[in-house]
């Protein structure tokens, strides 16, 4: 993906759960969709974490922040909590509709669901 320094500040700033459930999974491939058309920039909820310095700023870019959660849990919104970060939007997978199973079997349905509530917040 090659765009210029003017798109990318553009771009909102998706920091999604990739948890070892159906719903963690089915956010991330929906998220990178959305990064593959240009449409988000994807942070990485674990470096936050982990405290890694060049990842713990993103409200200073000037995107907006959404997070996204896959369940109840709400470990991406917590993490970010933790270091500070306050999205514009949070979502929780859950509450559109899509069960949380920890056999990781999902498709390309649960996957679209995703992306389409996402794309609203864009």
């Amino acid at each position: 993906m090659q765009e210029n320094k003017e798109t990318q500040k553009q771009l909102p700033w998706i920091f999604q759960c990739s948890g070892s459930s159906n719903v963690g999974q089915a956010t991330n491939d929906a998220c990178k969709l959305l990064y593959w058309e240009e449409k988000a920039k994807i942070g990485c909820v674990a470096a936050i974490g982990a405290h890694i310095e060049n990842f713990v700023a993103p409200n200073s870019s000037g995107r907006k922040v959404i997070c996204v959660d896959g369940c109840s849990n709400n470990c991406a919104s917590k993490t970010l909590e933790e270091a500070g970060i306050k999205p514009e939007v949070c979502l929780v997978i859950t509450e559109i509709g899509i069960k949380k199973s920890m056999d990781m079997k999902y498709g390309q349905e649960e996957v679209q669901k995703v992306k389409v509530e996402l794309e609203k917040y864009l």
